[in-house]
């Protein structure tokens, strides 16, 4: 520190207070005026910060800087972001150049995970202060299996089609063409509050709207204060549905909303009729 001007000082400082404990990967470099070692201070999630993260960011910092050797410490406190201190030296002779945002872009790729990801296309699509709601609530939410077997890109129109059910009555439906399939195979997705269809339910239904069902696969999410199911069938068609689906989605999600209230209003009608017989009884 004491070896820094005052420009470095000024220019790290500031950068460190425009964090305002966000969840970013900065880093600041100072290079010695002799050229005798590199200065890094790297700042990172610290709910991530781990000692595989740590090597990895030593690592790729020694070979940005043609490190012969370097020395690192780490400050770990209540703030939401972790600092490692990182001293690189190069080999003797060495002037490396650098772009330290690209080196940052680098670090930031390792600290990186899923869920980064789920975040920064939420607030693409939908702004930042939208996005960032969309991803605490719900992308959080998101169960591990289905986080193994879906993309961010996918998972961000689910996400948004879990947050606009009302209650336990309203259902999102999405009928689509995976992109990597060219075998003529469907997805076919059902999100809904409360209880998920039965099985028993949804297959005949299913079949008898020209599908055949190949397999299933249910998510659970726990939003504070509700639970919602996410049911995803993969089907094939039993007719052809021609090249516009967009047409075909319509009708097919229109009929089986209409399937499923009256599968519901039946059930629903099952049971009182058999509350009313307890209670004669």
């Amino acid at each position: 520190m004491f070896q820094s001007t005052i420009d470095e000082l000024f220019n790290t400082a500031l950068g460190i207070l425009n964090l305002q404990e966000r969840q970013r990967t900065r880093l600041f470099v100072r290079r010695d005026r002799f050229g005798r070692y590199f200065s890094c201070l790297v700042y990172i999630p610290r709910d991530r910060f781990t000692s595989d993260i740590r090597e990895r960011i030593e690592q790729t910092l020694k070979r940005a800087f043609n490190g012969e050797r370097f020395d690192s410490s780490v400050a770990v406190s209540e703030s939401v972001l972790a600092r490692l201190h990182v001293v690189v030296r190069p080999k003797s002779g060495e002037k490396p150049e650098y772009d330290v945002h690209e080196i940052e872009a680098r670090l930031a790729q390792i600290v990186r995970n899923w869920q980064d990801e789920l975040r920064d296309i939420l607030i693409e699509k939908h702004g930042e202060e939208r996005g960032l709601k969309l991803s605490h609530r719900f992308g959080r939410a998101l169960p591990a299996g289905y986080i193994e077997s879906v993309t961010p890109w996918i998972a961000a129109a689910d996400v948004e089609a879990v947050s606009q059910l009302k209650d336990s009555h309203d259902v999102r439906l999405h009928l689509y063409r995976p992109r990597k399939k060219s075998d003529g195979a469907l997805r076919f997705k059902v999100f809904r509050m409360g209880a998920p269809i039965a099985l028993s339910d949804a297959l005949p239904m299913l079949e008898n709207m020209g599908l055949r069902v190949n397999s299933e696969h249910p998510y659970e999410m726990q939003v504070p204060g509700i639970n919602i199911h996410i049911q995803d069938f993969q089907v094939e068609p039993l007719v052809a549905l021609g090249e516009n689906l967009e047409l075909a989605r319509e009708r097919f999600q229109a009929g089986f909303r209409a399937n499923l209230a009256r599968a519901d209003r039946k059930r629903w009608l099952q049971s009182t009729g058999a509350c009313r017989r307890t209670r004669r009884a």
